[in-house]
């Protein structure tokens, strides 16, 4: 129902990979090769997670340059929700990058070939409930665990399994 995008880091910045555009009549289109910096976007937090906090900040000179209110606004914001991610294993964006557009996202990294990529799933922000976002962030985990038991990915050993969802 809604769009889905691939990306990875690169450098400073989410670059889109992949997308599916879902049927909604309200559609979140982010072109192919787009960029966005990535400590605003669910993706990006997901693939800086898996850095060293010393990383992260060679990254991101200060200050950061929020494009919204809702994006960190400095590095301790963006560090405690580093934190988070490395604890449940997903991230949301929620009118962040993209006024009106959130997203909840998670990341997967194969050992063997040193790639990692992120998986979000995106939507118009007011059309999606709380509720349904977190429906989003336990099939996104469940299936990222899977695909890390295949491809080595330590990241989700460490990960908590986040709490069941209601229906």
């Amino acid at each position: 129902r809604h769009g889905g995008y691939i990306s990875i880091l690169d450098g400073a910045d989410a670059l889109v990979l992949r997308a599916y555009i879902g049927p909604e009549t309200l559609r979140v289109v982010t072109p192919l090769g787009s960029r966005m910096a990535a400590f605003a976007t669910s993706t990006g937090r997901t693939l800086l997670a898996r850095l060293s906090n010393e990383a992260i900040k060679a990254l991101h000179p200060q200050p950061l340059v929020a494009p919204s209110p809702n994006a960190p606004q400095n590095m301790g914001e963006l560090m405690e929700r580093i934190d988070q991610i490395r604890r449940c294993g997903w991230c949301e964006a929620i009118d962040e990058g993209v006024s009106g557009v959130g997203s909840v996202a998670v990341s997967i990294a194969d050992r063997a070939s040193a790639e990692t990529l992120a998986f979000c799933v995106s939507f118009p922000a007011h059309l999606v409930s709380e509720l349904e976002r977190r429906r989003f962030a336990a099939t996104l985990t469940d299936a990222a665990r899977r695909l890390a038991t295949q491809v080595d990915d330590q990241f989700w050993t460490r990960v908590k399994t986040p709490k069941a969802v209601a229906a």
